[in-house]
């Protein structure tokens, strides 16, 4: 069974059915990983986020991004940051959809990407709501990950986002 298999039957197992501690994800959200794959993980601050990475996938959330303020659907605000951000890069979308966790609506975009000379990477860019509030969600993999895998992981991801009690 492939690592990435693994992962995923790991999260869909644990996610649904136990009661899991939650750590600090952003201001509104926690992300409630114990006993999965990704309480395993690796950090990595950046700037005014941090990545979470199992293997070469990672795992990012943060709320203070491009157009959060406009407010407006999820549709029309996932199109207007994807038209910001398409400035000096290529972008193939895959799949473009919407769907939901026990605590979120989510409207999702995964695509291969290539920012000006670097390597192309296939993104999975998220918008999610919950409890009043906005984050973004993205998960970065390398070229080649399929986008069936990347499908399966986003959706196992998102299900450990939740917002905070009385966020």
């Amino acid at each position: 069974m492939t690592s990435f298999r693994w992962l995923l039957a790991a999260a869909l197992v644990l996610a649904p059915s136990a009661t899991l501690a939650c750590e600090h994800l952003t201001e509104h959200f926690e992300l409630c990983a114990e006993g999965t794959p990704w309480a395993e993980g690796r950090w990595e601050n950046g700037g005014d986020s941090a990545t979470l990475y199992l293997g070469e996938i990672g795992f990012e959330g943060f709320e203070g991004y491009s157009g959060s303020e406009d407010g407006g659907s999820l549709k029309a605000s996932i199109t207007r940051i994807l038209r910001q951000t398409g400035e000096n890069r290529t972008r193939e979308t895959h799949l473009r959809d919407d769907f939901t966790t026990a605590d979120l609506v989510i409207e999702r975009n995964i695509a291969t990407d290539q920012y000006q000379t670097y390597t192309p990477e296939i993104v999975v860019f998220m918008i999610a709501e919950g409890a009043g509030n906005r984050i973004a969600l993205s998960v970065r993999a390398p070229e080649g990950t399929s986008v069936d895998e990347l499908d399966r992981l986003s959706r196992a991801y998102a299900a450990l986002v939740r917002p905070k009690s009385g966020g």
